[in-house]
């Protein structure tokens, strides 16, 4: 784990050109960290995959802040077929993948000709859970930090009926108060409310903030948590999935492995995306040696920020690596070791 705090005492200092105390120093390690996360593998570089456990609630998944792809998924104990409407993904076993359609593999593997749960995945959506047609209400916000009190948070949406959200603000182009498009709340210690009710949300912005900020359902008693958006997040979208072929009113226990995407820091505990220093480290090099126009210089720092990532995926997956036995006397030679 690296954090923004600890980039700032480390030697990466020594090459951002930049104090850094200001907000540069932080662009110049976001930068390179998101560049990186570009250039990676499938599987993503080390730490960029992890496992996760959740719940199914009513038939979809609101995945966590971060999540940037689902690689697998397990329901109940058995695997599921991810899917969106254009593409499915047919789990890969032993030899059997590709030998028979997806749609055919999944039904023979898991249940006998029965097809089986699919995850469909739907799109973003800026809150975990939010209001309907059905179900339409104000939304309040508060903040974790009072030191966030003054930041602004808006949201866009539209109400009962269906026409967009629209709210009395301060134009500074034209120095009046005119109508805009979203309902702008300022962070306080008596926690705001839209005066409007959403039917549904469709977006939502807000300043960076030192701590957490939450959405709720504004109801005489307390409300229901519909989003915690992190101090980096400005536009927050989560990945939205359902869960096709089963009941809306069931539970489902179900882990996954899942695909970490990039986020910002901005604060020292922040914890950046990648805890490879020496490849940042490059990375910024290189950054700064193509601003001044030396693309031979930066690919060269380029090529030493991915080295310096493959060697750490060696150095965590020694199943790829050939064991090396040292002799007193004699060579050096390669030697067979059960791993399992």
């Amino acid at each position: 784990m690296l954090t923004l705090g600890q980039c700032k005492t480390s030697d990466i200092a020594n090459v951002a050109s930049v104090n850094v105390n200001d907000p540069e120093f932080a662009q110049k390690i976001n930068s390179a960290v998101e560049m990186l996360m570009d250039l990676a593998p499938d599987a993503g570089w080390w730490g960029q995959v992890e496992s996760m456990n959740g719940l199914v609630a009513g038939g979809k998944i609101t995945w966590a802040f971060k999540i940037d792809a689902v690689l697998g998924m397990n329901i109940n104990n058995h695997a599921v077929e991810l899917a969106n409407q254009w593409y499915s993904f047919t789990p890969t076993i032993g030899n059997f993948s590709g030998l028979v359609s997806s749609d055919r593999f999944i039904e023979n593997w898991l249940c006998g000709g029965r097809r089986e749960s699919v995850v469909e995945f739907s799109g973003t959506q800026p809150m975990f859970d939010g209001p309907s047609l059905a179900d339409p209400f104000s939304i309040q916000v508060t903040a974790d930090n009072p030191a966030d009190y003054g930041k602004a948070v808006t949201i866009y949406g539209r109400d009962t009926n269906g026409q967009e959200v629209f709210s009395n603000q301060f134009d500074g182009t034209a120095n009046a108060i005119v109508p805009q498009r979203g309902c702008k709340l300022i962070l306080a210690a008596v926690a705001p409310v839209t005066p409007n009710v959403f039917s549904s949300v469709t977006a939502v912005t807000k300043d960076i903030t030192i701590g957490e900020v939450r959405a709720w359902k504004y109801t005489t008693a307390p409300g229901r948590l519909l989003a915690i958006w992190r101090g980096s997040q400005t536009s927050p979208q989560f990945l939205f999935s359902r869960l096709a072929n089963v009941p809306n009113d069931r539970y489902f226990r179900f882990s996954a492995l899942v695909k970490l995407g990039f986020e910002p820091v901005s604060h020292d505990s922040d914890i950046v995306s990648l805890g490879n220093r020496a490849a940042i480290k490059s990375m910024v090099q290189a950054n700064k040696r193509r601003e001044a126009g030396d693309t031979e210089g930066a690919d060269e720092a380029e090529k030493d920020a991915i080295r310096r990532l493959n060697m750490e995926m060696e150095t965590r997956f020694p199943a790829d690596q050939i064991p090396i036995r040292n002799s007193t006397f004699g060579m050096a030679e390669p030697i067979r070791r059960r791993l399992f």
